[in-house]
């Protein structure tokens, strides 16, 4: 057997080099943007600061509250989706299997 000559190593196909590339710049910018890259020490604090009396620290707390909220009927979302998906594939797959036992074996 002849061995073959390989150029170059196997490679990742180009879209999805082209998603992990784009995920670096993201990162690369909000680590740039997180590590307050022109932001000053004041902007720092007001960002950072705690709420200092119960009417604030109530409405923060209330924001988180919605904030995971939304995010867990997201999730609840798309577990439904994905749960219909499953169905589909399994019925799919019921009838393929159904449909290659009924077949004789000179027809595969």
């Amino acid at each position: 057997m002849a061995d073959r000559e390989v150029d170059r190593p196997a490679t990742m196909s180009s879209r999805l080099l082209r998603v992990v590339d784009t995920i670096r710049t993201e990162k690369r910018a909000e680590r740039e943007k997180s590590a307050g890259s022109g932001s000053s020490a004041k902007e720092i604090i007001a960002k950072y600061r705690k709420p200092e009396d119960a009417t604030s620290a109530a409405a923060l707390a209330r924001n988180k509250l919605v904030e995971r909220q939304d995010k867990l009927e997201k999730l609840s979302k798309n577990s439904e989706e994905l749960e219909g998906r499953s169905k589909d594939y399994a019925s799919l797959a019921t009838k393929l299997a159904e449909k290659m036992e009924k077949r004789k074996w000179w027809q595969l």
